[in-house]
């Protein structure tokens, strides 16, 4: 039986004076995953439509090892490093799909 895809749901708390660039980091990865992950089936950048401090993402790959593969690319590590500064906190919430 094959694995389920995992998902996350990430949520940042984003300091006021970062929104922009926080935006722009988090984008640039998004496409870049996309681009060069082949096991990334999805990942969206969500901007709440009311003002605040909150950006979601919704990631999907295709199993647990896509996903663990995905939290050790160099990628990953260049962009958290990048945002570290910029936000008030994260969370995020890893699930099965199906």
């Amino acid at each position: 039986m094959p694995q389920p895809n995992i998902s996350l749901v990430v949520e940042y708390t984003v300091k006021k004076e970062y929104w922009d660039p926080f935006l722009a980091v988090i984008r640039e990865h998004a496409a870049g995953t996309l681009a060069e992950d082949k096991d990334c089936l999805q990942f969206d950048v969500l901007v709440p439509t009311e003002p605040g401090d909150r950006v979601f993402l919704y990631e999907r790959y295709r199993d647990e090892d896509a996903y663990q593969a995905h939290t050790k690319t160099p990628r990953l590590a260049s962009v958290r490093e990048k945002y570290a500064h910029m936000l008030a906190d994260r969370r995020i919430v890893k699930t099965a799909v199906g």
